[in-house]
């Protein structure tokens, strides 16, 4: 039960406008009522807003969902600790800020009811809070931190993803994020600092596997930029800026190096580049690199840094490739292809669309490097999947199946959690996944994972070719 403020008279609060009902009393006053009520967590509220706005105040409270939702898309939040809890706060200034004011005065007075009167800019404020947290939760899928937390600062970074966001309370690391709070309120400008991955060159002859792996431990780079908020295709390098031409409004040079000095707390690696008095990019290894795509590149891009990545970030992942093929009937005996009908299946190792040897492969495994160039794509690897696509490969990769085994596989699917990704490949009249079966019995696939229509970021899934 919560007591709330509400207007009526002394028999009964005033009724909704959806109901229809009208008023019975001529001069409503505020009297305290005590209201049953359900106190969702944040991510179903947010699930409610979606599928039921109908009422004045949740179609309110959905602008604000709506509202949030943009300001995470956009990077505008930045971490924080408040109360021993690790939370993501949005960062309102500018046209933002003005949006959030209309945003508070159109606020309908059911929206800021409570025990006593707040006023609707402060209700506001404290539930797109919430929601911003949430909603930041629900993108980053993965910790922030792999290796297991030491330091309460390491606690802390751990609790800004997940369910949980408790935390040890650090003074001096909750006194330093709301400094940058502040600065990051302060000094809204046009431009922000951007960060750019770049791969090293590609050899000009190719290796039988992993080509010129080891030779390109060096060579990665993260260049350093300025890029305009508006427009992001507006991207000017930190050596153009120190040249002192650039085309952007304001102090270049300043708020680069502000910039700068507000990442660095997020991302400690960079403190390297801001060893000369014009950083222009930070040199890398191949694990560094990797580092930075796992970890500090999330990071960034959701405290409101611009990143940008090469296209296979995230994309080309080890992975099976499965091809069936329907068997040939005689044309006198083919009556069209039924679901007891058998097909041929053969599984492969791939690397995007490209299909890999086992002897690739262990060469892979060899170089124990998280990022590989396999015939000309970057590839990221952990032991994990090495294993999980060794497994998978070393029994039969060919045999037969029927349509119907093929098909309850599919839509059944599995829980094994192994490759990153299948690819499916049809060639005949027929193409899906299955367990299989030769003439001799099943394959030897207990191993195996189990196939899913979804490609999942954990789960082995089934995708289309």
């Amino acid at each position: 039960m919560l007591t709330l403020l509400l207007p009526g008279s002394a028999k009964e609060p005033l009724p909704s406008p959806e109901t229809g009902r009208l008023a019975e009393v001529a001069r409503p006053r505020l009297r305290p009522w005590r209201v049953p009520a359900v106190l969702p967590s944040a991510g179903d509220a947010l699930r409610v807003l979606e599928e039921h706005a109908e009422t004045a105040t949740l179609r309110h409270w959905a602008a604000v969902a709506a509202f949030a939702r943009d300001l995470v898309r956009r990077g505008r939040v930045i971490p924080h600790l408040v109360m021993s809890r690790a939370v993501w706060r949005p960062v309102v200034t500018g046209a933002d800020a003005a949006y959030f004011r209309e945003l508070a005065l159109a606020m309908p007075p059911a929206c800021r009811t409570g025990e006593v009167e707040r006023a609707s800019a402060e209700v506001q404020a404290e539930a797109l809070e919430v929601v911003t947290d949430a909603i930041v939760r629900e993108t980053l899928t993965a910790p922030l931190l792999t290796k297991e937390a030491a330091s309460p600062a390491e606690r802390w970074l751990v609790a800004l993803t997940g369910p949980d966001p408790a935390c040890p309370d650090v003074p001096g690391l909750r006194a330093e994020l709301e400094r940058w709070h502040a600065a990051v309120t302060a000094a809204e400008g046009a431009t922000r600092v951007c960060f750019r991955l770049i791969e090293p060159a590609q050899p000009a002859e190719a290796a039988e596997a992993a080509e010129a792996a080891e030779a390109a431990d060096a060579g990665w780079r993260v260049e350093l930029a300025l890029q305009a908020v508006d427009d992001p295709s507006l991207y000017v390098p930190a050596a153009t800026v120190w040249s002192g031409v650039t085309g952007l409004p304001g102090r270049p040079e300043r708020d680069l190096l502000a910039g700068l000095g507000r990442a660095v707390r997020l991302y400690p690696e960079l403190e390297r580049a801001l060893r000369v008095p014009e950083p222009g990019e930070l040199a890398l290894d191949t694990v560094g690199a990797f580092g930075f795509l796992r970890q500090a590149a999330p990071l960034l891009q959701a405290a409101g840094f611009g990143v940008q990545l090469p296209r296979w970030a995230g994309r080309t992942r080890l992975g099976l490739k499965l091809t069936t093929r329907t068997k040939k009937q005689p044309a006198a005996a083919s009556q069209g292809f039924g679901m007891a009908d058998l097909v041929n299946f053969r599984v492969d190792l791939a690397v995007g669309g490209e299909t890999i040897s086992e002897a690739e492969l262990a060469e892979l495994a060899r170089l124990k490097v998280p990022l590989v160039r396999v015939r000309g794509q970057w590839v990221e690897l952990d032991d994990r999947q090495l294993k999980a696509a060794l497994r998978a490969v070393e029994g039969g990769r060919t045999g037969e199946a029927s349509a119907a085994d093929i098909l309850r596989h599919v839509v059944q699917g599995g829980t094994t959690r192994s490759c990153r990704c299948w690819r499916w490949t049809p060639t005949g009249c027929s193409a899906t996944c299955c367990r299989g079966r030769r003439s001799g019995g099943w394959p030897r696939w207990p191993r195996r994972p189990a196939w899913t229509r979804r490609c999942g970021r954990t789960r082995s899934g089934v995708s289309p070719g």
